[in-house]
């Protein structure tokens, strides 16, 4: 579920609205076909269903945080819905077409990820991502992730909105979503040896192929 909500969030700062990422949960799982045995969904399935499906205002949103996580992830439940349709319509309204693997020339995933939200900034384009997470950050003061390596870990999907100085070190600026009372109100600050050593798999950012080649000439690489 982690995946979905990063991803529902990500789309909240495009379109300006809150959405569902219950929804997107259950239809990333359904593309996937999913069984209800199965424990989450991976990344950039949760991706393809923002393509497939759209995302669902969370107004409209049918199951809440109480409900029983074998029921909004199936999607058979969503579809005996008696409004299902118009909850189909209302997220594809908030469909996106195409979403990127984060690349470049660097050779390192700091850099990469520097570079893309620079690219994009006048966008408001952020990237999601698979992150090694550590207990330990939770205590972090301000947000601030130290430096030094923890042992152990989880795995949890993590928005990156930004980058920022602090004592003259470039931090990245992550968003997770452990709620607003850990770190600096929700946000975290990595710098990038820890970046480096924690972001696992590819990063993903949702852009128009068309703009991007307009705005600089180069083609994006498929997801």
């Amino acid at each position: 579920i982690t995946c979905a909500c990063a991803v529902a969030t990500l789309m909240e700062d495009i379109d300006g609205v809150a959405l569902d990422p219950y929804f997107l949960f259950a239809t990333a799982r359904h593309l996937t076909k999913k069984v209800i045995g199965n424990v989450g969904v991976d990344l950039r399935a949760v991706c393809s269903a923002v393509k497939e499906f759209g995302c669902l205002e969370a107004k409209s949103a049918p199951f809440t945080r109480d409900t029983p996580r074998h029921i909004f992830a199936d999607w058979s439940r969503w579809k005996e819905l008696p409004n299902f349709d118009t909850l189909c319509k209302n997220a594809f309204s908030h469909r996106k077409t195409e979403f990127f693997l984060v690349s470049g020339p660097h050779e390192n995933m700091f850099d990469i990820v520097r570079a893309a939200l620079y690219a994009y900034r006048k966008e408001r384009r952020g990237i999601v991502a698979i992150m090694k997470w550590r207990v330990e950050w939770m205590d972090a003061e301000h947000g601030i992730i130290p430096i030094e390596k923890f042992a152990g870990g989880f795995h949890t999907a993590v928005k990156i909105v930004g980058q920022t100085h602090i004592d003259q070190e470039m931090y990245l600026v992550l968003q997770p979503n452990f709620g607003r009372t850990v770190g600096n109100k929700g946000f975290f600050y990595a710098a990038r040896s820890t970046v480096n050593r924690s972001l696992r798999g590819g990063a993903f950012m949702f852009l128009n192929r068309r703009g991007v080649m307009e705005k600089t000439g180069m083609e994006l690489p498929d997801p």
